[in-house]
């Protein structure tokens, strides 16, 4: 966690939380015959489908950001 600089309490609730996930969506795939379909039939779904792209994009963004303006200080202060 201190190598990737990953919080501890993210990591603990994706620790936790993981292996419950993997069982569930095991059984909602089993019960509808290996369709994946049956993630985005309702509009909650989509909902956090769409949050999630947009948590990821901004995500990336800022640390898009915050590369690019070290990168420039650097360059700044090498010159």
């Amino acid at each position: 966690m201190m190598l990737l600089n990953i919080p501890a309490a993210p990591f603990l609730i994706a620790f936790i939380l993981g292996p419950m996930f993997e069982d569930n969506m095991r059984r909602s795939l089993a019960i509808s015959r290996g369709d994946l379909g049956v993630f985005f039939q309702s509009w909650i779904s989509w909902g956090f489908f769409a949050l999630t792209i947009l948590f990821v994009t901004l995500t990336i963004r800022r640390e898009w950001k915050k590369w690019r303006s070290n990168r420039n200080a650097d360059t700044a202060s090498a010159s």
